[in-house]
């Protein structure tokens, strides 16, 4: 498709709305329109507002493009794109999404190039995704302009288009199981204003934030570079664990026992570990280091390493969920999880409800403040929650009580350094796989 109409000659002309008042820029997408106004902002900017309703832009960095003004209400993606574009080459990439409730057509790709440059293969502007996350007035944190809703048993197609238009929302993922709808609402229409409108809405059954969580609370773990202090020796094993952390560095990638790893915020993008937490916690997983008061390990465990974290530290609902349901795709049934919260989540209740039902184990360290009662989700009774144990019993720096199943050692030496802490002793518990039913 070829671009057309100017956009200088647009805003001279008056074809469509005018200019924006107010400055900044704003998109709405729903199914094939578009709502955008934006004043003096780059095309490049512009284009970042489609990548938040998980659009795929490439640009080509050779052109040379003209500040954007405009105000645009309810038009054509196709006729917006071409306008954005003059007088460049462009394509607008549609894709069906298939959901519970039936299907809907969105825009997936937009590409812009220069004359005759679309014939080759075009260089992605695209940026490794790091999570929007603003804090609530209750000092909770989500994903911005982003909510999760659950339909009732029955509902239809037509009653999530009549909350996606409640909402000037898109819908940017199923995850099914447990069947939730990620939409991203409009940016003039807070989190808390959408919630309250689906939650009001037919066939809607419950409606929260897109929660974001840190890992500030872990610990970070120094990397030499040169796995030293892991045992390559071992015989690889049948079974494999999904470790949920950090990452895992590309120096620990390639041994025997590592499965492809998998980035939770980022799908397809490459996995790196910029705590080292993850990195040492697959490693206790896998059977190659092994927690001070424990003989060395006979055989290794295969481990799928899950990046969860983005580069500043945070996740979110979708990306846990996302990835429990893609870890067990691949076959894996065992979980580590190193991370928790102070409270308890109904979709994340129903989504680990969803796991155990397909047959999964979820291993999590029960917390590091030496307190009575195990976080969120580790008290969860889904869920095994495990704490540490020293040489005179549970360790200072263990959460126990009766919701923690069991106490494993938690202090281990990795690269030339001690390191303690539940999310030590929850891998290995997982490895060895004491706790079954």
């Amino acid at each position: 498709m070829r671009g057309g109409l100017g956009l200088r000659r647009w805003l001279c002309g008056g074809l469509l709305w005018g200019l924006c008042c107010g400055a900044g820029a704003s998109l709405q997408l729903q199914g094939d329109r578009a709502s955008l106004k934006v004043t003096e902002q780059t095309l490049v900017s512009v284009l970042e507002l489609f990548e938040a309703y998980g659009v795929e832009v490439v640009l080509d960095p050779a052109l040379e493009m003209e500040r954007v003004s405009g105000n645009w209400q309810r038009i054509e993606v196709d006729r917006l794109v071409e306008q954005l574009a003059h007088p460049h080459d462009y394509v607008v990439g549609w894709r069906r999404l298939n959901t519970p409730l039936g299907a809907l057509d969105q825009v997936s790709r937009i590409v812009i190039m220069g004359e005759g440059a679309l014939d080759d293969e075009p260089v992605s502007r695209r940026k490794r995704r790091t999570l929007d996350v603003v804090q609530a007035e209750d000092g909770s944190h989500h994903i911005r302009g982003e909510i999760l809703v659950g339909f009732e048993e029955g509902s239809t197609i037509a009653e999530l288009k009549e909350l996606l238009r409640a909402v000037n929302g898109t819908v940017l993922e199923v995850i099914d199981p447990p069947g939730l709808y990620r939409i991203r609402v409009s940016d003039e229409m807070s989190v808390e204003e959408a919630l309250a409108k689906a939650r009001l809405s037919r066939g809607v059954s419950e409606a929260e934030p897109n929660r974001a969580f840190s890992n500030d609370d872990l610990p970070v773990v120094s990397l030499s570079g040169t796995p030293s202090g892991v045992n390559l020796n071992l015989p690889a094993g049948e079974r494999a664990i999904a470790v949920f952390d950090s990452g895992i560095d590309p120096v620990y990638q390639n041994l025997p026992f590592m499965l492809t790893a998998y980035n939770a915020i980022d799908p397809g993008a490459a996995v790196d570990d910029p705590t080292g937490h993850g990195t040492l916690v697959s490693m206790i997983a896998a059977g190659a280091v092994v927690p001070e008061g424990r003989p060395p390990n006979e055989e290794s465990v295969r481990v799928l390493p899950v990046a969860l974290f983005d580069a500043n530290g945070w996740t979110s609902s979708e990306a846990l969920f996302s990835a429990i349901n893609y870890a067990l795709d691949q076959g894996v049934r065992d979980f580590n999880w190193s991370f928790g919260t102070d409270d308890r989540i109904p979709f994340f209740e129903e989504a680990i409800h969803q796991a155990v039902d397909r047959g999964a184990r979820i291993y999590i360290s029960s917390g590091n403040e030496g307190a009575e009662g195990s976080v969120y989700p580790a008290s969860s009774p889904l869920t095994i929650s495990i704490g540490s144990e020293g040489p005179d019993g549970v360790a200072p720096w263990s959460n126990y009580g009766d919701d923690v199943d069991a106490y494993y050692p938690g202090k281990v030496y990795f690269n030339g350094k001690w390191y303690y802490g539940t999310s030590f002793s929850a891998p290995l518990a997982a490895y060895l796989n004491e706790l079954r039913d």
